[in-house]
């Protein structure tokens, strides 16, 4: 459809895929960044490491679980009703696990940022005082400038006059 301009027209074919319900459609990628130098940590926790145990030894498919607890549901199977709450258990615990995992990374990342925070606070003052420090001493040596080039002045003077009250 958005091949073509406006509406379907007649000949446009489409092609409609549907995945099974309770299928997980996202990837296992890692999301990493650095928080300081050569230290690096990820930002996310996969979907299928989260609800299908991808990756963690005795994991289990919260999907699959959900599916079954469905069809145990709707066919009155109380006896595989009873037999799931076990498994749905796992995977609750799982979820909790990756709660917590992330809520560490959370804990880490903003003891990271406020330590950038404090890092820039201090450089910022460093930066402040180095500049108030060269204009102290500027002024400091314009000072001592200013009083020998009075001092000079001064000498002349008096070696003028002196040079004048003897001829």
């Amino acid at each position: 459809m958005t091949n073509s301009p406006g509406a379907p027209q007649a000949g446009d074919t489409f092609t409609i895929t549907t995945t099974a319900p309770g299928t997980y459609q996202g990837d296992g990628n890692v999301q990493e960044v650095e928080i300081q130098p050569g230290m690096r940590t990820a930002l996310n926790i996969p979907g299928n490491s989260v609800f299908q145990g991808a990756g963690a030894s005795g994991g289990v498919d919260l999907f699959s679980i959900m599916t079954q607890i469905n069809t145990a549901m709707r066919s009155n199977d109380r006896t595989a009703m009873g037999n799931l709450l076990d498994q749905l258990d796992a995977a609750q615990t799982q979820v909790s696990n990756a709660q917590a995992s992330v809520g560490g990374r959370v804990n880490l990342l903003s003891a990271a940022k406020d330590r950038q925070t404090d890092l820039q606070t201090n450089l910022t003052t460093m930066s402040s005082n180095l500049q108030d420090a060269d204009v102290a001493d500027a002024m400091t040596k314009l000072s001592q400038q200013q009083n020998l080039y009075e001092a000079s002045l001064a000498a002349a003077s008096r070696s003028s006059s002196r040079a004048c009250s003897i001829s």
